[in-house]
């Protein structure tokens, strides 16, 4: 305690021997406002180990006149450090090393690198994070785990803290809540834009779009054309496709896409399937499969006719000569390799007709899915067709 106190004595009375234009060479300060300044940072170094709860609300008041000014970031920092916040002390001294030296001085400088570099060491596990807003009336919290880990008030916020997975939380009467997750590496810098929010009482939002070749005729049941964009009204949805007919539900949920997708007529499309080329593949993949066992076949009757010629009728045993024995076994040789070839590709060919005919063209079925993120949060209703 006597180090630190003996430091800040050292600080004070070199505060007070620099010219003044020096402190706040980046803000134009007219001399109240400068008058102003200087009794802010001389109060709250004298109250720094007392009073450190004073001492940072007099740096914040002096920092709303001159924010960038280097000995008030550095007791800023010297703050930090006597309330055992090693990450803002950090902070602080990043800022005041981002200016140039000729607005510092070599020896804050020389200082503030020093120091930087032994808290680096102190706190590894730190990271830099921004959070901005346009929404002034909604409430931004940090959270970790169940824990309100920071409450945001200005925007931009700027700050360093500990690194690991946080939650940003935002809340305004009226509105869903936006829950982003957040994980801040250590030694990154993060930049994170607080989403708007939705209005609790905002009608869903419906979206027709059409297959290609599929039109929607304006009907009695039905009167939504394609690229049709509105709000949702009702539970359900009838849609006339053709000459058909269908009424869907419609399920809304705060803050989620409700895709409804609306089946085409069989009767009416002659569009080929993946079912149809399933049939087709299934049906070439048998035919191959069959001219396999008839090559092979063919084959194994070539072989036995080389090796055993047979006889006449009068008991007279046939020959082959040698080049007429090599022709044939080349011959029923390419015949079972064809038939090998065939049976490969026709087995492959019935597995995909199987994949392919029991595989769905498109999911009909309703679903609902969460759209809310870091950027957006909406109703949705998609009925693509």
């Amino acid at each position: 305690m006597k180090r630190t106190s003996s430091i800040l004595q050292l600080l004070t009375l070199w505060l007070f021997l620099l010219p003044q234009a020096a402190r706040a060479s980046d803000c134009a300060l007219s001399d109240e406002q400068a008058l102003a300044f200087d009794t802010l940072l001389s109060e709250g170094i004298s109250r720094l180990e007392s009073a450190p709860e004073v001492a940072a609300q007099k740096f914040v008041e002096a920092s709303l006149l001159c924010p960038q000014d280097a000995a008030l970031l550095e007791q800023r920092s010297l703050l930090a450090v006597a309330t055992k916040n090693c990450h803002m002390a950090r902070f602080w001294l990043e800022k005041l090393l981002e200016q140039s030296e000729s607005a510092v001085g070599s020896e804050l400088q020389g200082r503030a690198l020093q120091r930087a570099t032994e808290l680096e060491g102190q706190c590894p596990n730190s990271a830099r994070i921004t959070v901005t807003s346009e929404d002034r009336q909604a409430s931004v919290k940090l959270l970790r785990g169940e824990v309100v880990s920071l409450e945001l008030h200005q925007f931009p916020f700027e700050a360093r803290i500990e690194s690991g997975p946080y939650q940003l939380l935002v809340e305004r009467e009226g509105y869903y809540d936006s829950i982003s997750e957040m994980d801040l590496v250590a030694g990154g810098r993060h930049v994170f834009v607080v989403p708007l929010l939705v209005p609790a009482d905002a009608e869903g939002e419906l979206l027709v779009r059409c297959r290609e070749g599929v039109d929607l005729p304006r009907t009695e049941a039905s009167n939504l054309p394609c690229d049709h964009r509105g709000p949702v009204s009702g539970d359900t949805l009838t849609v006339g496709v053709e000459s058909s007919t269908f009424t869907l539900p419609l399920v809304q949920e705060g803050n989620h896409l409700v895709e409804v997708r609306v089946p085409v007529p069989m009767g009416d499309d002659d569009r080929m399937r993946l079912a149809d080329w399933g049939w087709i593949s299934l049906s070439s993949g048998a035919l191959l499969i069959g001219a396999t066992v008839v090559l092979q076949i063919a084959a194994n009757d070539l072989h036995k006719q080389i090796e055993d010629p047979g006889t006449l009728g009068t008991g007279t045993t046939l020959s082959i000569t040698q080049s007429e024995s090599d022709a044939g076994v080349a011959r029923a040789n390419l015949l079972s390799g064809v038939g090998i070839a065939a049976g490969v590709v026709g087995i492959a060919a019935v597995a995909a007709g199987v994949t392919l005919v029991f595989w769905p063209d498109s999911p009909y079925a309703a679903t609902v899915v969460p759209v809310a993120d870091e950027q957006s949060a909406s109703f949705t209703v998609i009925v693509p067709f």
